[in-house]
């Protein structure tokens, strides 16, 4: 059985990280874009024009990757689910219990995560295949165990033989699935219709200030000729 100690302050790292790196990206595109900007803007305002080209990829990247985070975050609290930032990865399977990664997806552990002071000691440790089946939560570990869980009565049973799990767990094991993939799923089946219309948020708040940014920036003064 492992334990492990979550450490919020990776999350603020993982951001930083990404927001630097989101910086980057921003910055080059801006660079390509100011330079086809510099060939093929006109006047009027052309200048203004040159502005534009270096702060649009910097809206855009940051307002798309903004605005879904956001919605993203709100949705995951408020279901149970990891935000998708950082090395710990988790879906809500019963009312206390989680199926979660520690820094990648391909064993996770099941157990109780709402502990404040952020230790985590999992009831099932090293799940390499898994099924939901009803209430019943059943599977394979590394070490070529089987498991099953009950997210109702939240009583679990790990042993040798698959045949004296206390839940009936199919003979053909090849109904199991890897435990990433089960994620993957669970992740989208608990976000539901989320999981597509956050994205189509994302683009329409991305674009409106996209617009906004050139109505502003290019919006002429009372009495001032535009060719002038």
């Amino acid at each position: 059985m492992r334990t492990f100690f979550y450490l919020p302050e990776m999350f603020v790292f993982a951001l930083i990280f990404i927001v630097s790196l989101l910086g980057v990206a921003s910055a080059i595109l801006a660079g390509i874009s100011l330079i086809f900007a510099y060939f093929l803007a006109k006047e009027p305002y052309r200048s203004r024009k040159l502005v534009l080209a270096l702060l649009l990829p910097f809206v855009a990247v940051y307002g798309f990757c903004g605005s879904y985070f956001f919605g993203n975050a709100v949705v995951s609290i408020q279901k149970k689910c990891d935000i998708g930032i950082g090395d710990f990865f988790y879906v809500n399977i019963s009312r206390n219990y989680s199926l979660y990664f520690i820094d990648h997806t391909e064993s996770g552990d099941i157990g109780d995560i709402s502990d404040d002071s952020g230790i985590v000691i999992p009831i099932i440790a090293k799940i390499s295949e898994i099924r939901e089946c009803g209430n019943a939560i059943y599977g394979k570990t590394t070490d070529g165990k089987y498991f099953s869980f009950n997210t109702e009565t939240e009583e679990y049973a790990i042993c040798e033989d698959k045949t004296r799990l206390p839940d009936t767990v199919p003979a053909d094991e090849q109904s199991f699935v890897p435990v990433s993939n089960f994620y993957l799923q669970k992740y989208r089946q608990i976000h539901g219709a989320w999981h597509y219309l956050i994205p189509i948020f994302s683009v329409i708040f991305t674009a409106s200030a996209m617009f906004l940014v050139c109505r502003v920036a290019l919006k002429t003064k009372t009495g001032t000729n535009p060719q002038s």
